[in-house]
C-alpha cells in the first residue's frame, strides 16, 4: 500500500481533515517557515488539527538561498535554526518527516548564488538541521530546478528527494 501525503500551506485556507483522511491521506508535510522571521501562520493549527484526526505531521522550509544574514554559512546556518526551532517552541506535534522545499518563488524571486555557492547553502543548512533535530532533511523540489542550481557533483545522492 502506498502512502498518500499532501503539502499543505496557509495558501489552502481551512482543511475539512476528517475528509482528507475519509480520501485516504496518511500523512500531511506543512509548510512552517519561509526563510528567516517568516512563519507560516496557520502552521500550528494545521499541525494540531491533522495529528488530532490521526495523520502523521511532518514540515517543510520553504528555503531563500543567499547572503542576506551576512555569509553563506550564517544565512544557511540561522534559516535551519528559525526553522528548527518553531515546531519545538510552538510544541507542535513532533515531526515524522522534515524537508526544505528548493524551488523558484511564485513572486519570480530565485537565489543569486552560483552553483557551488547554492550547493555548499543546501548542505549547511541539511547539517544544521541534523544537528538540531537528529532528523535527516529531505530535498523538496524538481529536477529541472536541481539541475539548473546544483553542480553535476554535487553529491548529494544519499539525501532523501521528494520530488
Amino acid at each position: 500500500m502506498t502512502n498518500k501525503i499532501i503539502d499543505i500551506s496557509s495558501h489552502n485556507g481551512r482543511i475539512n481533515w476528517k475528509e482528507v483522511v475519509n480520501n485516504g491521506v496518511s500523512d500531511v508535510i506543512i509548510r512552517l517557515s519561509l526563510g528567516y522571521g517568516d512563519k507560516d501562520l496557520m502552521a500550528q493549527e494545521y499541525a494540531q488539527d491533522a495529528r488530532a484526526v490521526g495523520l502523521n505531521v511532518s514540515y517543510y522550509h520553504l528555503a531563500y538561498p543567499d547572503t542576506k544574514q551576512g555569509t553563506i554559512s550564517v544565512d544557511a546556518t540561522q534559516e535551519a535554526n528559525y526553522f528548527t526551532s518553531l515546531f519545538r517552541e510552538e510544541q507542535m506535534p513532533s515531526p515524522k518527516w522534515l524537508a526544505v522545499d528548493l524551488e523558484k518563488m511564485s513572486n519570480g524571486w530565485d537565489t543569486p548564488l552560483n552553483n557551488n555557492e547554492y550547493l555548499s547553502w543546501v548542505k549547511i543548512f541539511l547539517r544544521q538541521v541534523y544537528s538540531n533535530t537528529g532528523l535527516t532533511c529531505l530535498i523538496y523540489s524538481n529536477q529541472p530546478y536541481l539541475d539548473a542550481h546544483l553542480p553535476a557533483d554535487h553529491g548529494l545522492g544519499t539525501i532523501p528527494l521528494w520530488i
